[in-house]
């Protein structure tokens, strides 16, 4: 009796060899006799994600050399003068001298002024020489001007002695100086043959008055170098003695 109710029972359930279906690893179930509404459900995971960024801090080291150079500094021996002007400073070369000695001043370039200051002996270079009392003579060619009068503004002025002799001279008269003018106080320091077409110095010696009554006699010798270049003139000159 407990074996019929137990085959009941198996009846009931259907207790029999069962083919398992291939989707059954998939979790969903199909029956195939009567159809069955299957439902997917879909979880949805959203996870976090914490970056951590790290902030590091570099001390970098920044190395200061020291760098220690010598500086050679050498000397240089020249013939520059320094000369004092109403308006600076003017530096100049000393006054070049022929083989006898003589001064000579290259007064070649007939468009160019070349000045001279006799208490320095040297050739300047002054930037204004209208106003400038850096000089006292200016050369171009055969011309001589004073810086003075309608030459310049120093107050230069100078006279001439006709026969007088130069070494005998050794202290400037007392009046008869003149400044530039229409006319240059020193424009009859040559006499030109015009047969040979070249210039001689006449015989005269000239006192200049400096604006600082300095007082200098200056005799011209030539007009011409040992090659024959003309406007190369030269002369001698030295300080005397005030009246």
């Amino acid at each position: 009796m407990l074996r019929f109710a137990l085959l009941g029972l198996c009846t009931l359930f259907a207790c029999g060899d069962t083919a398992k279906d291939d989707t059954a690893d998939s979790g969903i179930s199909t029956d195939t006799t009567s159809p069955t509404t299957t439902t997917s459900s879909t979880n949805t995971t959203t996870g976090t994600t914490t970056q951590t960024t790290g902030t590091g801090t570099t001390t970098g080291t920044t190395a200061t050399g020291t760098t220690t150079g010598t500086t050679s500094t050498g000397t240089t021996t020249g013939t520059t003068t320094t000369g004092t002007t109403g308006t600076g400073t003017t530096t100049g070369s000393d006054i070049p001298t022929t083989s006898e000695g003589a001064s000579q001043i290259d007064a070649t370039d007939a468009d160019l002024w070349v000045y001279v200051n006799l208490a320095e002996g040297t050739i300047v270079s002054p930037s204004s020489p209208d106003t400038s009392e850096a000089w006292h003579l200016g050369f171009k060619r055969y011309d001589v001007k004073l810086n003075g009068g309608s030459g310049g503004a120093a107050g230069v002025q100078a006279l001439f002695l006709e026969g007088q002799d130069y070494d005998a001279l050794l202290e400037a008269p007392s009046e008869g100086y003149m400044s530039d003018g229409d006319t240059l106080v020193l424009e009859d320091w040559y006499s030109y043959n015009y047969i040979e077409h070249t210039l001689a110095p006449n015989d005269y010696v000239y006192v200049i008055k400096g604006w600082d009554d300095d007082y200098y006699k200056l005799e011209f010798l030539g007009y011409y170098d040992d090659a024959g270049t003309s406007g190369m003139v030269s002369f001698q000159y030295d300080m005397i003695a005030a009246p």
